[in-house]
């Protein structure tokens, strides 16, 4: 007996091991790319921790210095040669020379700004209320070993 539909052993191929090979093959690619992608998010979350840590570093030390100006325990420094530029690169090289953090900027506007008063108009003395100060602080997402860093720079008006 014949039947027309049956195969004996001797005549298959093995097209069933390519296949599985074929899928083994695009299985593994996939694998492979799922863990590029994971990698590549856990780089993109590490990068966003650090930045958001010297952020909020830094906006810490810029609200002590506000709240020391405000309580009038904290000197201003004079206006003179100050580049915000260079400020973060020598806090940096302080940092990793083994220096504390460098403290936050404190300076008068109307000392800084050329031409007497800011306002349009000179007030007595009697009347100067408000001082504005510009506050520049830096920091780094850690003290040891820094990979990211953030400089505020804010105007506070205080008495």
């Amino acid at each position: 007996m014949n039947r027309s539909g049956f195969n004996s052993p001797r005549k298959q191929r093995g097209a069933a091991l390519y296949v599985a090979l074929i899928f083994l093959i695009i299985l593994a690619l996939l694998g492979i790319t799922g863990m590029q992608v994971a990698t590549m998010q856990e780089r993109m979350s590490a990068n966003y921790l650090a930045t958001n840590t010297a952020f909020q570093r830094t906006e810490e030390l810029a609200r002590q210095a506000e709240a020391e100006v405000g309580a009038s325990t904290r000197l201003e420094e004079n206006c003179g040669g100050f580049d915000p530029a260079a400020f973060g690169v020598q806090a940096a090289i302080d940092v990793a020379a083994g220096n504390p953090e460098p403290p936050a900027r404190v300076r008068k506007v109307e000392q800084c700004v050329g031409g007497g008063q800011v306002n349009i108009g000179e007030f007595p003395p009697s009347e100067q209320v408000f001082q504005r100060y510009r506050i520049t602080a830096y920091r780094s997402d850690r003290a040891a070993d820094p990979t990211s860093d953030a400089v505020v720079d804010t105007i506070f008006i205080g008495r």
